[in-house]
């Protein structure tokens, strides 16, 4: 059950980064019913979402294993409350971050709760 703090929290996460965060494109492409008929799943349009988030971050190096994460890799912040998209129910591969005009995929995508809601996201992006 989520207390008065949790429900604080997540405003507080989109009030900070409205100050102090910085605007990037988030393209996410749905996936829908599979189609038998094509032997593939219908997906939507794109569509592109502009989003604060925190400044662009890379990893701490004793992080880095060249694999789970790479040495290039950066981390952002995406608040989670009033999010147009569920990150948790779509693949990572659906998502694609536009920052400075440079493309990102998405790697993970990891919530991070204030009791029962999910405050925010980290988001892992690779070039």
């Amino acid at each position: 059950m989520s207390t008065a703090l949790d429900l604080s929290l997540g405003a507080t996460v989109v009030n900070l980064i409205a100050r102090l965060g910085k605007t990037v494109s988030f393209t996410v492409k749905t996936v829908g019913a599979y189609d038998e008929t094509t032997g593939h799943a219908a997906e939507s349009d794109p569509v592109v979402y502009s989003k604060k988030v925190s400044p662009p971050d890379k990893y701490d190096r004793r992080l880095v294993d060249g694999h789970t994460i790479q040495k290039d890799d950066l981390k952002v912040i995406v608040p989670g409350k009033d999010l147009e998209w569920n990150p948790l129910t779509l693949a990572v591969s659906n998502i694609v971050v536009t920052i400075d005009g440079k493309l990102f995929n998405v790697i993970k995508v990891t919530p991070i709760y204030s009791g029962d809601d999910v405050a925010a996201y980290e988001y892992q992006l690779r070039v």
